[in-house]
This record gives structure tokens, C-alpha cells and sequence, in this order.
């Protein structure tokens, strides 16, 4: 019914900051399907759904942003997306469903400074 592409949104090797990436979601049904929800696993990631009610074959771009800010390591989450097919006859507690997106990233440190430098070392730096 609902498919995410990808499935999987490896962000790579990252520095510390905000990255972005879309995910499509395909509506493969002869049914119009209702987002109802999404669920992120870490406050980390944002999703911005452009619309909630995805017709018949047709396919939307969900944007995630990543903020891997004090984070180091691999990182990752998963992303579950509630949604409802519209037929004639739901019953909308038996009927939602949900689509798990994972994502990951390998968060690259800080290079950090020594907190006392000569003037050539400073130079050396730029």
C-alpha cells in the first residue's frame, strides 16, 4: 500500500549540524490513504509532511532534517508513519497501518583547537 524510497536514509559521514534529505513516500493502492501520525524514536530528526491525504498512485516527498549537533558516532532513529487507506467501508481502528523509515548517520567529531596557541601555530591553522 504505503512505500517509503528509500527505505533506508543514510545520511553518510556528517559533521556536526543540520542535514536534510527527502524521503518519497508511494501510495501503490486504488485507494486514497490518510497520514494520521508520524513517530520519530530521537528529538533529532524533523519531518515536514507537505500534505496528509496521498490519492491513488500518486507520490510525496516527506523533507527530514537531521541535527547531529552534540552528537559523535553512529547515529541513527526510525521514523513510523500511521496512515489509514480510504475505502468505502473502514473501520479506522482495524484499519491503521504504519511504515517504519529508519535512518542513520556517522556523525564525524569536532576538531577542536588546542585552548593555548603561539601565534604560529594559529598562522599554521587557517
Amino acid at each position: 500500500m504505503l512505500a517509503a524510497e528509500p527505505a533506508v536514509a543514510d545520511f553518510g559521514k556528517v559533521g556536526p549540524g543540520f542535514h536534510e534529505t527527502n524521503i518519497q513516500l508511494i501510495n501503490s493502492s486504488k485507494y486514497p490513504i490518510a497520514i494520521i501520525n508520524v513517530t520519530k524514536t530521537c528529538s533529532c530528526t524533523q519531518v515536514t509532511i507537505p500534505k496528509r491525504l496521498i490519492s491513488a498512485g500518486e507520490k510525496i516527498d516527506l523533507k527530514c532534517r537531521l541535527d547531529t549537533n552534540g552528537k559523535e558516532g553512529q547515529t541513527g532513529a526510525m521514523l513510523a508513519i500511521g496512515y489509514v487507506p480510504q475505502t468505502e467501508e473502514i473501520d479506522v481502528d482495524a484499519a491503521l497501518h504504519y511504515l517504519e523509515v529508519e535512518r542513520i548517520a556517522e556523525v564525524e567529531p569536532l576538531q577542536q583547537l588546542p585552548s593555548v596557541m603561539t601565534v604560529e601555530q594559529a598562522s599554521v591553522q587557517k
